[in-house]
């Protein structure tokens, strides 16, 4: 419950920032194999999408390690929803990336479904990050 508390508020307080730019904000849950439960509840990591003039621009917030911010590319890969690259840097100078899966549906109620993989585009493989968009006001037209 802490956990969930603390991601609300920082999805609040960034939700005070900038409106010039448009975001989607997902709350995503590890998968580490076919075994994991994709629904555990447990937020692992905070992913945000903001699309402004200079293209899109992604903040992982990860649970256990830290926050960053990273630059999306194009990656085609072969999902059916279409796929997004990410990139950054870390502290130390290393270069890291991250790819995106979307799911070719929305739900009814707006919802939107993608997975993250680190290091090497998946579809829909763990281990990665099962995320669908927060409901959020921030997220809500």
């Amino acid at each position: 419950m802490i956990a969930v508390g603390i991601f609300v508020a920082s999805a609040v307080a960034l939700s005070a920032q900038g409106a010039s730019s448009s975001s989607d904000v997902f709350a995503c849950s590890f998968v580490k194999d076919e075994r994991s439960d994709p629904d555990s509840h447990i937020v692992d990591l905070r992913a945000e999408r903001r699309t402004g003039s200079n293209g899109d621009v992604w903040l992982l917030d990860f649970g256990k390690g830290p926050s960053v911010e990273g630059k999306a590319f194009d990656a085609d890969f072969g999902s059916v929803g279409g796929g997004t690259g990410i990139e950054w840097r870390d502290k130390a100078g290393k270069a890291h990336r991250a790819f995106v899966s979307y799911n070719d549906m929305v739900t009814e109620n707006g919802q939107k479904v993608m997975f993250l993989s680190l290091d090497e585009p998946s579809l829909w493989q763990p281990p990665g990050y099962v995320c669908q968009t927060a409901a959020l006001k921030e997220n809500r037209r």
